[in-house]
Parts: C-alpha cells; sequence; structure tokens
C-alpha cells in the first residue's frame, strides 16, 4: 500500500523508509520518520510503534513496556518520586511499581 494511500499506515511508512535506507538515502528516510511521527501526534495523539514486523525465535522472551490506562506516561521515564505518589494515590499496586515501573519502595 502506498503512503498517499493511507498516511496512517505505519507499516507503509516503514517500508518506504527501508527503500529509501537500501539506496543509500538516509537522510530521506529520516525525514519520512520525522513526517510519520508528525502524523500520528496531529492526527492520534501517539508516537510511532517503537518496533514492527518482530521476530522471535521459540523460546524468546518479549517484554513490552507502554503506558498504562491511568495515562501515567512510559514506565522507564517515571521517576522514583512521581511513582511512589502513584502508589500512595492507589494509580498502581506497590508490585505493580517493582515489576512494571523498576521501583523499589
Amino acid at each position: 500500500m502506498a503512503v498517499s494511500a493511507e498516511p496512517l499506515r505505519e507499516e507503509s511508512h516503514r517500508s518506504l523508509m527501508r527503500v529509501l535506507a537500501s539506496m543509500g538515502r538516509r537522510a530521506e528516510a529520516l525525514r519520512r520518520f520525522d513526517e510519520m511521527k508528525r502524523l500520528l501526534r496531529d492526527e492520534w495523539g501517539m508516537d510511532p510503534s517503537t518496533f514492527s514486523e518482530m521476530r522471535l525465535a521459540e523460546g524468546d522472551l518479549l517484554r513490552i513496556m507502554t503506558p498504562g490506562g491511568a495515562g501515567l506516561g512510559m514506565p522507564a521515564e517515571r521517576s522514583a518520586e512521581e511513582v511512589a505518589l502513584d502508589v500512595r494515590e492507589g494509580k498502581v499496586t506497590a508490585e505493580a511499581a517493582r515489576s512494571v515501573y523498576g521501583q523499589e519502595l
């Protein structure tokens, strides 16, 4: 599918970026990524996926970190103080603070 036909379809942009990069046109591929990022933020208020078409071997472990339903942001980007406040306010459990946010309280 062409990017112009479905401008919000990430895979179309990614395919074009791969082609551009394989032709040695890295700067153009990076500009395409910036354009895709702008479109997704403007239309849906979100960033592009961090991966696509990932292939895993049997037995591989995939850990996906996503923003919580409370709109707290990416777990890896939350400070210890923010996570502690979230626990006190009941937004996340102490167990989630440890396992998801990597914070010992």
